[in-house]
């Protein structure tokens, strides 16, 4: 059933899907950001609509200037999708429901991501979109999991602007993990074991350090014995071969307005033991 709806959602938008538009802006510090903004095709109809946004972080091979190089964040990920046609609209209770993106591209002069980038795509959506504040998510893949890791840690108050992070195969950081768990921030995060880029050893470390910082909301690890470090188009499945919720569900089901949306567990009750007097 999930399988069908997904595909009557994609064909109500071909033909009208809405594409990615290169943006710019010159940061507070001074430093100019060029950005994808995916906006529905729709997003004029009703203006009173809020849509939940996604900030997708690239990974390191795509960074550059943000004007002639920004083709270059539309290699992976999220943006790429969008790119081959993708509406960004997913089935979710009870409803369609179609998220806003913006996608930043980080300055070739840094080797990591910085924090301004984060808050001035806050900042532009807050200014400028149609945005729901309970709904503004945070994720990124290789150098830019460990942006998320990164801008997530800094503070309890970071960790609480969002709804949920997803980082994909991130770089090894050494935060306060404790901010994500004070933050109640749900966290789901994916690797590969056989990664010789980034290892998963270290985002096995960041979920149990988090865990170990007492976390309300138990953060989600998914670990995969092969892939190597590109795994992202696996953590970012909009379909269902590899999560089921895939990503995108699970972000449309956190929202801070409400109680966290953990996932269900199965209670059969406690165990019995059963002894008869034959065989």
């Amino acid at each position: 059933m999930k399988n069908l709806l997904l595909g009557l959602g994609m064909l109500l938008c071909i033909g009208a899907r809405s594409q990615q538009v290169a943006r710019g802006l010159t940061a507070s510090n001074g430093q100019f950001i060029g950005f994808y903004e995916y906006k529905p095709t729709d997003y004029n109809a009703d203006p009173t609509t809020k849509y939940p946004l996604i900030i997708f972080l690239h990974g390191i091979g795509e960074r550059g200037n943000g004007t002639t190089e920004l083709s270059r964040v539309r290699a992976n990920g999220i943006p790429k999708y969008i790119n081959a046609g993708h509406p960004m609209r997913f089935y979710w209770n009870g409803r369609w429901q179609t998220f806003l993106v913006l996608s930043p591209q980080l300055s070739s002069s840094y080797n990591w991501w910085q924090d301004f980038y984060i808050d001035e795509m806050i900042k532009y959506a807050k200014e400028n979109l149609r945005v729901d504040t309970n709904r503004i998510i945070l994720t990124g893949l290789s150098l830019g999991g460990g942006g998320v890791w990164e801008y997530a840690t800094r503070s309890v108050q970071n960790a609480s602007t969002f709804s949920a992070i997803g980082v994909c195969c991130p770089t090894c950081q050494f935060p306060n993990w404790c901010n994500i768990a004070d933050g109640k921030l749900p966290t789901w995060a994916f690797h590969a074991t056989n990664d010789g880029t980034t290892p998963s050893s270290c985002t096995n470390g960041a979920i149990s350090a988090i865990i170990n910082c007492g976390a309300a909301v138990k953060p989600y690890l998914t670990l995969w014995e092969n892939g190597g470090h590109s795994v992202w188009d696996r953590a970012y499945d909009t379909a269902y071969a590899w999560q089921n919720p895939n990503i995108f569900e699970w972000f449309l089901g956190q929202d801070k307005s409400l109680p966290v949306n953990i996932r269900p567990k199965a209670f059969a009750g406690p165990d019995l033991t059963i002894s008869t007097s034959t065989a």
